[in-house]
This record gives C-alpha cells, structure tokens and sequence, in this order.
C-alpha cells in the first residue's frame, strides 16, 4: 500500500514535537495519455502499444522509426528526461519510460552530414562537412 505522510516538527517550551498525519494514495492512481510528435520532418515516433490511455507506473517502449533518407534521429525531446528508465539516454532512439503524467512525445531530427574530401593529382587538397541537400564550396 503506499502512502503519502507529512511530518510536521515544531519546538515548544524547549521540547520537540512531532505532529503528523497519513493518507493513502494506492487507490488515487490515475490514467494518462501519451501523445507523439515529431520536430522536424523525417520520421515517427512507434509504441509499443496501439493504447491512447496508460496507467500510472506503466512502462512502455518507444522507438523512432521510417526515419527519411538524409535525416538522421538527434534526440528525445526535453520533457522526456524526468520519464526516461536510468539505462537510457535522450540521444538513444529505443528506450522505454515509465507514465505518471500525461506526456507529449518528442522527436528531434538533424540532417545527415558528410565530408566531402578535395583531391588534386590523388593528393588531399581540401575537406569539407556538408550537409543532406547542401552543397560545398568551391576550395580556395
């Protein structure tokens, strides 16, 4: 059974006094909703479940998935953190949370980058990190 106590101390004629009271909380356990979005193009957020509705302490796996050519998964969004099991971190596309609030999903992308290397007569000449879609510039 839990329980939720406050312990209140005060000091009266030099003694201490301590007054408290305790009021179960294991039969207040409520539902919450998870809802999922997504920052950027380039991907969706999976459940484990097709549910709307959790129960409080519920745990429940996440994962980023379809994620478009291009784009790569950055990380969860920060609401996230408070939720995350210890054994994950925002930058991990799986991990699994546990629900005691409702809870909006979020997924931040960022391009891919490449390097794109400049040789002249099979010799390095130049380097560049371009990203998905971007061009380089012309070496000087």
């Amino acid at each position: 059974m839990l329980k939720k106590s406050l312990v209140l101390f005060f000091i009266s004629d030099l003694s201490l006094v301590a007054v408290g009271c305790e009021e179960d909380i294991s039969s207040t356990k409520e539902n919450y909703t998870l809802e999922a979005e997504i920052l950027a193009r380039s991907g969706r957020i999976e459940l484990e479940t097709d549910k709307s509705v959790y129960e409080y302490g519920e745990k429940v796996w996440i994962e980023v998935e379809d994620i478009e050519h291009g784009w790569k998964f950055a990380q969860w969004g920060r609401d996230i953190i408070d939720y995350l099991e210890t054994r994950f971190s925002r930058s991990q596309d799986e991990a699994r949370i546990e629900v005691t609030n409702n809870l909006e999903l979020e997924a931040e992308f960022e391009k891919e980058t490449y390097e794109v290397i400049f040789k002249v007569e099979g010799e390095e000449y130049d380097s560049q990190v371009v990203k998905h879609e971007e061009s380089s510039t012309t070496p000087k």
